[in-house]
């Protein structure tokens, strides 16, 4: 496995593909990109690994937890847009492909043969991506039951499509 620090661009299956969690992204992401400022500094680092593991996990589940909910919790139509534009504004940059994670909204989306992807949130709705042939699909995990497609919305017609 290979893990990126930041955002990627690679080429997979013969498609331009653009990966990046997201965070920080759009505009109302202050307070966010401030904690994450903190978070990320060295000297916090280092202070950190002094704590005991215990405080460690639970001062790091705290920041988490607080942090999804409070993002839950301000989403909206607009701020889902947002992470569209952003998603547009890379796939006019020459990318087929973008996936982002972070605002834990679920959606597929396709402009012609381009397509945004949002994985939503695994750890709430068990929501994943699978890239075959170069072609995306989005679902959610059902445990026995067989997992869930969730529609691609054809952006051009405005319509939903399998």
């Amino acid at each position: 496995m290979v893990v990126h620090a930041g955002q990627a661009s690679l080429e997979l299956q013969g498609r331009r593909v653009h990966l990046f969690h997201g965070d920080g992204l759009i505009r109302r992401d202050i307070l966010y990109r401030l904690m994450k400022r903190l978070l990320r500094n060295p000297f916090n680092q280092a202070l950190y690994k002094l704590l005991p593991t215990e405080w460690g996990i639970s001062l790091a589940s705290l920041c988490s937890a607080s942090s999804r909910k409070a993002g839950e919790r301000f989403m909206n139509e607009k701020i889902v847009d947002e992470y569209r534009q952003h998603a547009l504004a890379i796939l006019d940059k020459g990318s087929d492909i973008v996936f982002f994670g972070h605002s834990h909204h679920a959606e597929l989306s396709r402009w012609g043969s381009r397509v945004y992807c949002n994985t939503g949130s695994w750890m709430r709705y068990y929501n994943y991506a699978t890239l075959a042939d170069g072609e995306v699909r989005l679902w959610r995990y059902r445990g026995q039951e067989a997992p869930l497609e969730i529609q691609i919305v054809d952006r051009n017609a405005g319509s939903s499509v399998s």
